[in-house]
């Protein structure tokens, strides 16, 4: 999970095409059906302690992507609260996690995956960083598409492990 998907790579648009030949059913609607694709009244339970801080920067720059943000998180949250209980006791999870940039707002994917599965009954083992050496998108985009104004892009993901008590 690296992100909302309407806002990062183009998956809808990326498999669009081979879905509809293998008759997925609904190919179109892909990036609505991923996490963060469709907006909702998120669950007041739903918490992000390990991005408060980052959080709150992205509301008083732009609310209305704080709240795609936090629709994705919480769609996330989800996600794990369905993974969580599949463990058995002594068993391990290890989530590979890319912490993206948001309005020039680093989010921390890799704390808040940690944070998520703690709340869940799992400790965290440990985080690891993998630089990704080949990469096919740019070092640096214009997320703002003001002419001369870059922000660098992902160039390492995270590796989460924990492991289920």
């Amino acid at each position: 999970p690296y992100g909302d998907s309407s806002t990062t790579v183009a998956y809808g648009q990326f498999s669009r095409l081979s879905s509809q030949w293998l008759g997925v059913e609904e190919a179109h609607q892909v990036d609505k059906k991923l996490m963060g694709g469709t907006k909702k009244i998120i669950d007041p339970s739903f918490e992000t302690k390990s991005a408060r801080k980052e959080l709150n920067a992205i509301k008083n720059i732009d609310l209305k992507r704080y709240n795609e943000v936090c629709t994705f998180l919480f769609d996330y949250w989800l996600s794990i609260r369905n993974v969580a209980p599949l463990v058995k006791r002594g068993g391990y999870v290890c989530y590979v996690v890319g912490n993206r940039t948001v309005k020039n707002v680093k989010i921390p994917l890799d704390r808040i995956t940690a944070e998520f599965f703690v709340q869940n009954g799992y400790e965290h083992i440990g985080t690891f960083e993998r630089i990704i050496p080949n990469k096919r998108m740019p070092h640096k985009n214009s997320p703002s598409n003001i002419i001369g104004e870059l922000s660098a892009t992902m160039t390492g993901e995270h590796i989460v492990i924990l492991r289920k008590l």
